[in-house]
């Protein structure tokens, strides 16, 4: 294989990828969009004043670290499934073509 084929194929799956990731948030937002989340607000208010609590004896415990993994734990569950599969994509698409790049400059 020659450099620019390498090249030029991390740059379509690049493209190809974040296209398709784009799309499936877009038309996941559109979907979710007749939806009315007025309720969820509230609830997330009420949840925050209990979180901290939690938040300080879990830090006492284990540490900061440990909370903010907890924290996008909680952030990674509570996205809609269209959400979680476009980071999916994008982060597969940007690994993949990161590594076409890499390999693209190897072969000097």
């Amino acid at each position: 294989m020659n450099r620019s084929r390498v090249s030029l194929t991390g740059l379509i799956v690049l493209v190809l990828g974040l296209a398709t990731a784009e799309g499936v948030y877009w038309f996941g937002e559109k979907a979710a969009s007749a939806k009315s989340q007025d309720s969820a607000e509230l609830t997330k208010t009420m949840e925050l004043e209990n979180q901290r609590k939690e938040d300080r004896e879990i830090e006492m415990g284990f540490g900061k670290v440990y909370v903010m993994v907890i924290h996008a734990e909680q952030w990674w569950m509570a996205l809609p499934g269209y959400q979680q599969a476009a980071f999916l994509i994008a982060g597969a698409t940007g690994l993949i073509a990161l590594t076409c790049f890499i390999l693209a400059a190897q072969l000097r």
